[in-house]
């Protein structure tokens, strides 16, 4: 059999249309009629004997594998999972990745906020007195949720595995999801702060009825911001996705459970309080 397999080790080279040189010829047509190889059951595959010619790549008899150009002109249509989606626009430069440094910072942040909304938001049923501290970070937690609505636009996604760093597409997909609820929200807010400083400004002068109603007006407009909820909770699923270790993943889990409980429990007392 070493006589066949250094027949078989023999040059294979074919031209581009697909003839064998004679040479070639004559080792499978050797190895074929073989008796030993016939006992043995064995029988030249389609590749070797000439029904599927090669045309833009070479195969090695030694290892078995394509060549580096074939491989790379093979590999151009195939992505791997978590790969970047890029294109050559000017503005792929803002793109920023989903598991980016400042990304995750910028999640983390909003997250807070999100907290600091949800535990605020139910107090006002007790008419505590709106100083000015207050009136500021209210300004400045609007202003976060305004910048938060631009940085959706620059942030890529996961789609199918695959890391969608496109401009273009990044904002289609922002459009097509949560741009509709996010600008009705920050709309909402910037209003309420602009009816609160009328009514500040022109309180002596307004009827107490008219005030009241405005009142009113502001705190059931301030209840809308609750649906960010639903936005943060997929940055938490999200965030929970990167943690590699399964412990920090269970307290994660622990945490959020509480966290749910007492503010359940905190809505429930104002709600309480209210009626």
């Amino acid at each position: 059999l070493n006589s066949e397999a250094s027949l078989f080790q023999s040059e294979l080279v074919e031209d581009t249309s697909g003839q064998r040189s004679p040479r070639t010829e004559a080792a499978t047509s050797n190895v074929s009629s073989t008796p030993r190889a016939a006992a043995a059951g064995l029988e030249l595959a389609p590749l070797w004997a000439g029904h599927m010619p090669l045309r833009k790549a070479t195969w090695s008899l030694t290892n078995r594998s394509l060549s580096t150009a074939a491989a790379g002109a093979l590999s151009t249509d195939v992505q791997r999972a978590g790969e970047l989606v890029t294109s050559d626009s000017r503005c792929q430069m803002f793109i920023f990745r989903p598991n980016s440094k400042v990304k995750i910072c910028w999640d983390l942040l909003c997250v807070v906020v999100m907290l600091y909304d949800m535990v605020t938001i139910p107090l006002q049923v007790f008419d505590w007195e709106h100083t000015q501290v207050w009136h500021l970070i209210g300004v400045a937690t609007t202003g976060l949720w305004t910048a938060d609505l631009c940085m959706s636009f620059v942030s890529g996604y996961n789609r199918g595995g695959l890391v969608e760093m496109r401009p273009k597409q990044v904002a289609l997909h922002y459009l097509r999801t949560w741009f509709a609820i996010d600008f009705s929200i920050v709309s909402i807010d910037w209003a309420a702060i602009v009816i609160d400083v009328g009514m500040r400004e022109d309180f002596g002068l307004i009827h107490m009825n008219k005030t009241l109603r405005i009142v009113r007006l502001l705190r059931l407009l301030r209840l809308v911001r609750l649906l960010r909820l639903l936005k943060i909770w997929t940055v938490l699923v999200e965030l929970k996705d990167m943690v590699r270790s399964e412990a920090v993943v269970t307290c994660l889990g622990i945490l959020q459970l509480l966290t749910g409980i007492l503010l359940l429990n905190h809505y429930i007392a104002c709600c309480w309080y209210a009626l």
